[in-house]
């Protein structure tokens, strides 16, 4: 965290700027969490689709060899 909140503080060595950068540092991490839970919950969606899918196709050729 502190290595990000150095990093957007740049040059700003007063207070008001140490607890803007740590404050806006802290948000990363948060963002990150919303993000990745979206893009799991899309995944977990679209791998129960798709095993459906996989399993119909595999039903029909089992099927059809049978």
């Amino acid at each position: 965290m502190g290595m990000i909140s150095d990093t957007i503080r740049g040059k700003d060595d007063t207070p008001r700027g140490h607890f803007q950068s740590l404050l806006t540092s802290f948000y990363l991490p948060d963002a990150l969490l919303v993000a990745s839970g979206l893009i799991f919950a899309v995944a977990a969606y679209t791998f129960v689709r798709d095993h459906r899918i996989f399993q119909h196709e595999m039903g029909e050729r089992l099927e059809r060899e049978a």
